[in-house]
Parts: structure tokens; sequence; C-alpha cells
């Protein structure tokens, strides 16, 4: 439910300006988590211009906004093998040019602990409201009664916000604090409050990006791992229909849902 067009983290285009400028120092590589499946970067330059971060492997890029000077873990979610990460400074309009890259070599399957991480796309610190308060309300829970709680939470109280996803800006990631207080927001912004509060309280949660069996549009969910396994969750789905009395299942037929990109 994300409207006709793809937001940017999701699919946004823009054109790479390999050129011979590179500011090194400005550029912190942290690799000491690579068997967890995820590396750290950390820019420390001037956040005039959009900075941005990439993640390639074979002929397939995962991109991020770096928005803040610290430090940023992203997934390497395509499997072992080689991957190249780049960050770029943006020149002009849809231009980019590279600052610094790395390479980094994944030798063994990442566990599902790369999905415990805060990210770009799913990030989360001990700061913000919605991780204070909801980890006061599951912390002393066993894994299934903290996503219980949370589920019903959301699909009882949280709307889709069908203002929003006709005016999202095209780099538009969620702030979960922004949903929690709304109580509203896109599927985006529903899957990424389930990522960010459930990975705070440890427990493994994908946030997929693709097409659901019941929903048009590019569409945005969740794969939680309990009791052993990856449950699909589409809270987005969920919260229309138990708005609208109808009946809702918490796990989804996977081979139902095609995954575009998974983070």
């Amino acid at each position: 439910m994300m409207g006709s067009k793809k937001t940017a983290g999701i699919s946004m285009v823009f054109i790479l300006l390999f050129v011979p400028e590179f500011y090194a120092a400005d550029v912190v590589y942290d690799k000491s988590k690579i068997n967890d499946g995820v590396i750290g970067v950390e820019y420390n330059g001037g956040l005039e211009k959009p900075i941005k971060a990439t993640v390639e492997k074979g002929g397939d890029r995962y991109t991020y906004s770096l928005k803040k000077n610290e430090l940023y873990y992203l997934p390497l979610q395509m499997g072992t093998g080689e991957y190249k990460i780049s960050v770029l400074e943006n020149i002009q309009g849809t231009k980019y040019k590279s600052l610094d890259a790395t390479m980094v070599e994944l030798k063994l399957e990442p566990t599902i602990k790369m999905f415990t991480y805060s990210t770009p796309i799913t990030y989360f610190d001990t700061t913000m409201a919605s991780i204070k308060s909801y980890g006061e309300q599951i912390k002393l829970k066993s894994a299934s009664d903290k996503v219980n709680i949370l589920y019903s939470d959301v699909i009882k109280n949280y709307k889709y916000d069908y203002d929003k996803v006709n005016n999202l800006p095209s780099d538009y990631v969620p702030n979960i604090d922004d949903m929690y207080n709304l109580k509203k927001g896109i599927c985006y912004d529903y899957a990424s409050l389930m990522s960010g509060v459930l990975r705070s309280q440890g427990i493994p949660v994908k946030l997929v990006m693709g097409y659901a069996p019941e929903v048009k549009q590019y569409h945005s969910w969740n794969e939680i791992y309990l009791n052993n396994k990856w449950n699909v969750v589409d809270t987005t789905y969920d919260a229309t229909m138990f708005q609208a009395g109808k009946a809702t299942s918490f796990s989804k037929d996977a081979s139902k849902f095609k995954i575009v990109k998974v983070y």
C-alpha cells in the first residue's frame, strides 16, 4: 500500500559518477560483525548534501541514506560472497559521486542475528518514545507474548494514512516514533515499527518489500522469527481487516507473497 511510486531506499534510481576524489578520512568501516551478516559504516563529513551508502553484490544493489554522523549497520543480505560497500555524495538531482568504497567478503551464511540490528531502514535507539513505551510493556514477557502484544496493539490502534501515501518524498524512510505518536502511517511505517520494536527486544525481524496477494500496489510487510521459523506478518492489511470487523490471521502463506527487497 505504498501507492504507484516506489519510495527511495526501495527502488530509487540515481546516477553514480565515479570521479577520482576520495575523502576516506571521513568514512569509517566496522568489519567486526561480518559473521553476523552486517557491516558498520560511519560518515563523519558534512551533511549539507545528501549522503548515501550502497551495498552491492553481483548485479544487485541496496541503497541507504546516511542522515547523521553516526555508525550505521548495513545488512549483507544477499548471501555469501564478495560485496562492495560505497559511500556517495549528491552532486545534483539524482547524480552522486563516490567518496569512498571498500570490499568485504562474507564467507559464512549469515545467522538470523543480522535481523536484530538497527539499520537506516529499521532504525531504533533506546531514547525513542516507541522503544521505551513498548519496551516497558513487554520486557518481562516471552518472545511469543512480546510479538502478540505488539501485533494486537498495532492492528487495533493504528490506521492507514491515505493522505500520506499520495504525498511521499522520493527518499522517504520511516521514523517509528512518528508512527507511534500519530497512530497512523503507510505500510512502510507499519513494517518499520514492528521491526524496530521487536529488534530492540532481540527478536529477529525482516522488513520486506514487494507484492502481497490482497494489495495492488507495491507493499511492505514483515517476517518475524518465532517458534524456530519465519512467519509472514502483514500488520497493514490486518489492521484494515480488523477495524472493518473482518477476520485476520497472524501468519500468512509465504508462497503468495512476491519478495523484491529484504532489509
